[in-house]
């Protein structure tokens, strides 16, 4: 655990697995299933993210059929994280609510968090900011006892959802409060995962202040951890947010280039919600991806699909128009186009028309 938690992930992968084999085989099945929980959000982290499903699905069945429930709500909340990025949302919901119905039981803070950051994590990929808002903050209040795992940078990744949440919902005072601390804990922890995240929520936020140099600064800074650790999912979320970051100053050339290196990771690991914001940057840069090349819907270009699949799972056009950094109006017009070449009038059509495409 402690090799996860400083970024060491093949090292913690490789323990994790032996001590579940070992306590599996004739040790303690409490210890079996912490092993196997806390590999499930190494493989995830790492973005293996077909053995986080098989592992985390394991963990949960043997919990449950073992009677463990101290950790119930640690293997529900780390099954839900690569469902969430994968676009399996009802599962990922599934995994998160009964993660936080066994922390509510067992009254335990740190269970609590692990629950509302699973929550949280299917929040963002949904593209729902406000959600991530309401799972996270709760966790900002210094009253609450026992909260030495909240604070301890690289347990629970709590912060790193809560700053991007906060600032894309516009409250960047708070975004900035909640990510210093992050900060210096992930910087005198030396935990270059940690340093990598908190890196691109800098970059985000500076981003959004119009701070074009210091955002800039921080994305670099981040894509330089990632490249002295190891392979990990983190490395596709600052590509994906320096891509859209320079998409938006108007380096289109550069940008492509970071959100194509993002799209491949996105691709491999069927990440469909990571996958569809990627087509969108790719689609304003004025390239059109392969997932959009091979899409049904031929009529449409690539910026009235990405919309239109937007719309489709429920987005507001002001929740479009923020994800894609783009005005309200222009989603609007885009929205119009998609109607009229389709034939439709509304939304519910939308849906029937785009079926599993989705």
């Amino acid at each position: 655990m402690l090799h996860l938690w400083n970024g060491q992930l093949s090292d913690a992968r490789r323990d994790l697995e032996c001590a579940f084999s070992s306590h599996r085989s004739g040790g303690l099945p409490y210890a079996a299933l912490v092993a196997l929980g806390f590999l499930t959000d190494a493989e995830y982290r790492s973005g293996r993210w077909d053995d986080a499903i098989t592992h985390g699905t394991q963990a949960v069945s043997l919990a449950e059929d073992t009677d463990q429930i101290s950790i119930l709500a640690v293997v529900h909340a780390f099954a839900a994280y690569p469902l969430a990025g994968r676009g399996d949302f009802r599962a990922a919901e599934a995994h998160a609510t009964a993660a936080a119905e066994h922390a509510r039981v067992l009254g335990d803070v740190n269970d609590t968090a692990f629950a509302a950051t699973a929550l949280a994590l299917v929040h963002t990929a949904r593209g729902h900011h406000e959600g991530t808002v309401a799972a996270l903050s709760p966790f900002l209040r210094q009253d609450i006892e026992h909260r030495h795992g909240l604070d301890e940078v690289g347990l629970i990744p709590w912060r790193p959802l809560l700053v991007e949440a906060l600032v894309r919902t516009g409250l960047l005072d708070a975004a900035e409060e909640v990510l210093v601390p992050y900060e210096t804990g992930a910087a005198e922890r030396r935990r270059w995962l940690d340093q990598a995240a908190a890196a691109r929520c800098r970059g985000v936020l500076e981003g959004t202040r119009g701070e074009v140099d210091a955002a800039e600064r921080a994305f670099q800074m981040g894509l330089g951890y990632c490249d002295r650790g190891e392979p990990c999912w983190e490395q596709a979320l600052l590509r994906l947010s320096y891509g859209s970051f320079l998409r938006r100053v108007g380096r289109r050339g550069s940008a492509v280039a970071e959100l194509e290196a993002a799209w491949r990771t996105f691709h491999r690991l069927r990440a469909a919600p990571y996958l569809e914001r990627c087509d969108a940057e790719l689609a304003a840069c004025g390239r059109v991806s392969a997932r959009s090349q091979d899409a049904v819907h031929r009529l449409l270009t690539a910026q009235e699909l990405t919309v239109a699949r937007m719309a489709a799972r429920g987005l507001t056009n002001r929740q479009i128009a923020r994800e894609l950094v783009l005005s309200v109006k222009t989603i609007e017009y885009h929205l119009g186009n998609t109607y009229a070449k389709l034939g439709i009038s509304s939304r519910t059509d939308l849906v029937s028309k785009l079926g599993g495409d989705s």
